[in-house]
């Protein structure tokens, strides 16, 4: 059972994903560290279970850049967030594009 829950462990894009996440942290400064801490887990868990989902569906990308799926996810992974709270708010419609804070 652990080695199935393994082989689903990418430290590539962990590193990657978190590094995303940090790197837009550094631009909000409105943000506590608690805040900076759970932004940074959600982008590990997004681009360690996403990103081999998108390299499996576009087939065009070589593996060896599924760490910049991972980067560019760890880094999106604020405004992705942003949406869904404001989504499940109800102060935006779904398909309607969110501002910029």
């Amino acid at each position: 059972m652990l080695d199935v829950l393994l082989t689903h462990i990418h430290t590539d894009f962990i590193l990657f994903g978190a590094g995303g996440a940090f790197l837009h942290s550094l631009h909000d400064r409105k943000l506590d560290p608690r805040e900076v801490a759970r932004y940074i887990a959600a982008g590990v868990l997004l681009s360690n279970f996403i990103t081999p989902l998108v390299l499996i569906l576009i087939t065009s990308i070589p593996e060896k850049l599924g760490v910049g799926v991972a980067f560019g996810l760890g880094y999106l992974v604020f405004r992705i967030c942003r949406f869904a709270d404001r989504l499940a708010d109800k102060k935006l419609e779904p398909f309607e594009r969110p501002e910029h804070e």
